[in-house]
């Protein structure tokens, strides 16, 4: 089913009817009342993209500076404005539901974040725990294990 999108002019709040496509491929918007003509952004759509962008960046290889390149951005403070609200979204865990009771293979790893180091245990099919911690210490991994159920083989980055 396609979705009809209706858009009210910003300056006479007519509706707006469609006129072509720009040189990059948006669809243009057209007012006949007041003859001015607008390409209308999808937030939604631009907020996905960015979030993919930025999880690639944050599990990848690419330091800010390729980003910014790749992206075509002027400076990597605009990369960091961009991706601010990013940092505050919370994974969800994996249902205990859905968790299996002992899983075959579990994979651990740490990732330093900033001042912080986020410590991580997952399946083949997702996370089943991950904590923030100081540092990586015998401790912080033993709070980890304590929540997720024993496996057969622990991977351990090393």
């Amino acid at each position: 089913m396609k979705r009809k999108y209706n858009y009210a002019c910003p300056t006479c709040g007519n509706k707006l009817q469609k006129r072509g496509l720009t040189a990059a491929g948006t669809q243009r918007w057209y007012c006949i009342k007041c003859t001015k003509s607008s390409c209308r952004s999808r937030p939604d759509l631009e907020r996905k993209l960015l979030l993919e962008h930025f999880i690639k960046w944050l599990l990848g290889k690419e330091s800010q500076s390729e980003v910014v390149a790749r992206l075509k951005l002027s400076t990597a403070r605009s990369w960091r404005n961009k991706t601010d609200w990013c940092w505050s979204i919370v994974p969800p865990r994996m249902l205990e539901a859905t968790m299996p009771r002992h899983p075959d293979i579990i994979l651990m790893d740490g990732t330093r974040v900033a001042h912080l180091t986020c410590l991580i245990a997952r399946t083949l099919n997702g996370v089943l725990g991950w904590q923030f911690s100081p540092w990586e210490s015998s401790e912080q991994w033993i709070r980890l294990i304590h929540r997720i159920p024993a496996p057969k083989i622990v991977v351990v980055d090393g």
